[in-house]
């Protein structure tokens, strides 16, 4: 639930954050880090990475190695 404190990380953030700047080098795409997210969703890292024609996300929960891909809706928001 957004607020409360996540499980103990077994994602280390600075190696999945690597890890994406890595692939948007390679990919040669910008990228942002959803710094933003983590104050709402304490247990999830977020990345950013402006493919055309859209943008892709990669979200990772911290306390769980689950990885999801997915696309904004027309607000710019994505998931639930």
């Amino acid at each position: 639930m957004p607020g409360e404190d996540p499980e103990p990380p077994s994602i280390n953030k600075f190696d999945f954050y690597e890890r994406c700047k890595k692939i948007a080098l390679k990919k040669h795409v910008k990228y942002e880090i959803l710094r933003d997210l983590e104050e709402d969703y304490k247990n999830f890292y977020a990345v950013k990475f402006f493919f055309q024609p859209k943008p892709i996300y990669v979200v990772v929960n911290v306390a769980h190695p689950f990885v999801a891909f997915c696309l904004s809706d027309e607000n710019g928001k994505f998931g639930n």
